[in-house]
């Protein structure tokens, strides 16, 4: 008599998820560390992106906060930790990065001391791999920047759309700036769209930029030649705006607007003065301004909107007590604009006027500017031929 095959039960299914998964429980158990920040309220730590108009001052403004967070002074009146700086500035020249460092030094509490880039490999090509040398090499890093971003963009590949090809590009830096808990900051230019009712869709290019980046700051020109508000919107900050304004090199801070003005973009501005000069409707501010009625009209629903206009049934409109705090102190309104006259140059002296001495721990391509000394015209550079310069 022969038996029947023995089944046997099929082994449990081994249930387990899926590797780098963690939950809310083991957040509990071990909490990360707060948010940090290179500048409390304005900067956190991470990736963030800087927009400007071309020839706006965002050069100067990037360049006064390096040397304020190489030394510990305050920026914008808010008080930074000391630490290391990194300033890529790629459209510069060791002449202008010297000049523009003694106009800015105006008022710092201690000798600056910053590194320098004046060339660098493009992204997936070397730039990781560079700034990571950098880290490794400096006790307290806290900032990178990277002026302009354009400058270390490789040209698109495949068929990916430019989105995907910002998305790839940008993603490893911003893991970077989170990895070392540093700040990084793009340096970058907003468009032409002075119409956009989002100071932020100002951002030139791909909405990708804004994406991967955590922090966007937008100088948004204000008319009359000398001031910016800073917008400021990220993951790990609320919105909010600082009013700027350009004393001789530096930017200081001038005053802070009620929450309702907010995101005011220039052209909302420019309404709203032009309402409080008298004009009261659509069509008399649109012929002030030398704008479509349309256009106008929309800035007024969308002041109306943040309780700085009234309007009346007969389409009227007036200023609100709020909306006469956002008016700029000692100006009168009216429809003209005053040139820009700021630009990001400053008195040039050749880079063949200083003398290079790179640290043995940076980069082959390093140079000092603290040794750089005016009454030795040699130069020598790495073997890159990238002069990194420190002041």
């Amino acid at each position: 008599m022969t038996s029947e095959p023995q089944t046997l039960d099929p082994a449990p299914k081994v249930r387990a998820k899926p590797a780098g998964v963690f939950s809310l429980s083991d957040l509990r158990k071990n909490p990360p560390p707060p948010i940090s920040y290179l500048v409390p309220g304005i900067i956190p730590m991470g990736l963030t992106l800087l927009a400007a108009r071309s020839k706006s001052g965002k050069s100067f403004l990037s360049h006064q906060l390096c040397l304020a967070i190489s030394t510990g002074d305050p920026f914008l009146d808010i008080e930074t930790e000391k630490g290391d700086v990194l300033y890529l500035a790629l459209e510069d020249f060791p002449g202008r990065l010297y000049h523009r460092s003694l106009e800015l030094e105006e008022g710092q509490s201690d000798e600056p001391d910053i590194d320098f880039l004046n060339e660098i490999p493009k992204a997936g090509e070397g730039l990781i791999e560079t700034l990571e040398q950098w880290l490794d090499a400096v006790d307290h890093p806290r900032l990178i920047v990277i002026d302009t971003m354009a400058e270390i963009l490789p040209p698109p590949s495949g068929r990916k759309t430019e989105y995907l090809h910002a998305n790839d590009v940008l993603r490893p830096i911003q893991r970077l700036a989170a990895d070392r808990d540093i700040a990084i900051i793009l340096v970058h230019h907003t468009n032409k769209n002075q119409e956009a009712s989002d100071v932020f869709d100002k951002i030139n290019g791909t909405t990708a930029y804004a994406g991967v980046a955590d922090t966007l700051l937008v100088m948004d020109h204000i008319r009359g030649g000398t001031q910016s508000a800073l917008q400021i919107t990220g993951r790990d900050i609320g919105d909010d705006v600082i009013h700027i304004e350009r004393r001789g090199a530096r930017w200081e801070r001038v005053g802070t607007p009620p929450p309702a003005a907010l995101r005011l973009t220039p052209e909302q501005q420019e309404v709203l003065e032009t309402v409080a000069s008298g004009k009261d409707k659509p069509a008399s501010v649109a012929a002030t301004l030398g704008k479509e009625p349309a256009t106008v009209s929309k800035h007024m629903v969308k002041l109306r909107d943040k309780e700085l206009l009234t309007s009346s049934s007969y389409g009227k409109y007036e200023l609100t007590d709020l909306g006469k705090q956002c008016l700029p102190t000692g100006r009168s309104g009216g429809s003209g604009r005053t040139p820009d006259t700021t630009t990001d140059d400053a008195q040039t002296l050749h880079s063949e006027d200083m003398v290079e001495n790179p640290p043995v721990a940076l980069p082959e391509s390093a140079t000092t500017v603290e040794e750089l000394q005016l009454s030795s015209p040699t130069t020598s550079s790495g073997d890159s031929g990238v002069p990194l310069v420190k002041f």
